[in-house]
């Protein structure tokens, strides 16, 4: 069994503590001193701890003053589920299953934006579109101005934590969404789908919106599955050969 650090036992006791409202938003911890005390523990376990649950977002230290308790937000959240999720997306399987629940969100969410979307945000989104157009042929920069086209929708639904899920998604797909843009033709492709969904949003026209990023995330989700077979092909026959060497 793993053993447990102490910082860690202070860690866990402490961030516990704040889920249950022991510590409410903006409250103080106690000081180094009586942290020691009460855990039982050196300076450096103490530190350690802060440290840590400053990282996770969870409370805010300063130079010369007592950490304080932060307002929870999904950011928090998600940033927490960050390492699990990755581990968890190494299985072929998982990442079908949560890009299909992308598509599904992303539909639903360009839908709305068809229905509710300000012309001010129309018009970000046709700039966010123009700047996917300029980045053709440059995949870092065609990969970063599609998440931008993507993020802009979400930010139309209104809802603040639908744009901090959007990009947790986006982000945790990050290496397979690279690959639909990394074979030649790809990324226009992939723009004219973004271009068809702009066009949707901005006649108006709900049912073309959905549809459009149906079709498109259909298109990315069909690219990744093909990559993943030819990844688990290649990995079979390094497998085979190493077998055939032994």
């Amino acid at each position: 069994m793993k053993q447990i650090k102490l910082y860690e036992q202070v860690e866990e006791t402490l961030a516990e503590e704040i889920a249950n409202g022991v510590y409410q938003p903006g409250d103080a911890l106690p000081t180094e001193r009586e942290l020691m005390e009460r855990f039982d523990v050196g300076r450096p376990s103490v530190r350690e701890a802060l440290f840590s649950l400053s990282r996770r977002g969870l409370i805010e230290a300063g130079s010369g003053r007592r950490p304080r308790v932060l307002q929870p937000s999904f950011n928090v959240v998600l940033r927490e589920l960050n390492l699990i999720v990755r581990q968890v997306l190494n299985s072929p399987e998982n990442i079908v299953h949560l890009m299909e629940i992308r598509r599904l969100l992303e539909s639903a969410l360009a839908r709305k934006a068809a229905v509710e979307a300000t012309d001010t945000q129309i018009a970000e989104l046709k700039s966010r579109l123009e700047a996917n157009r300029q980045a053709l042929g440059y995949l870092q920069k065609f990969w970063e101005t599609d998440t931008a086209f993507h993020a802009a929708i979400a930010r139309m639904s209104g809802n603040p934590i639908t744009p901090t899920v959007i990009d947790a998604v986006l982000e945790w797909l990050i290496d397979n969404r690279r690959v639909t843009v990394s074979e030649v033709g790809s990324d226009e492709r992939a723009y004219h789908q973004h271009k068809a969904i702009f066009e949707a949003i901005a006649a108006r026209d709900p049912d073309k919106a959905e549809a459009a990023m149906e079709a498109h995330l259909l298109y990315v989700e069909r690219q990744v599955a093909l990559q993943l077979v030819r990844r688990d092909s290649a990995r079979r026959s390094v497998m085979d050969d190493e077998s055939e060497g032994s």
